[in-house]
């Protein structure tokens, strides 16, 4: 007997009609959607916030309105986040430099 192994494709789904279809396809075959619009979309956003300079971190939102405890604890919070990112970056930069 032949044995017939299940080969799998990469497939992706159109975000107009949910349709599922292999992931080389441009145009969704059921409504035509142009399945790439939103990747270069999110790639032009990406290069444009790189080119921007501005870092995207996940820090602690400090509002004016909040009380002025709350804003006491919250500003070493926020302090601290930003020294575990310096950490964390000149470990990365450390290890990419001694990998080469």
């Amino acid at each position: 007997m032949a044995n017939h192994s299940k080969i799998t494709l990469h497939e992706r789904k159109c975000p107009n009609c949910g349709h599922w279809s292999f992931a080389q396809i441009r145009h969704c075959p059921n409504c035509g959607h142009d399945l790439d619009a939103e990747s270069e979309l999110k790639e032009e956003e990406k290069v444009t916030r790189m080119e921007s300079g501005k870092l995207d971190l996940p820090l602690i939102p400090i509002n004016e309105k909040d009380h002025l405890l709350l804003k006491m604890v919250k500003y070493p919070i926020r302090m601290g986040q930003i020294v575990f990112y310096a950490i964390a970056g000149a470990i990365a930069w450390m290890a990419y430099w001694a990998a080469l």
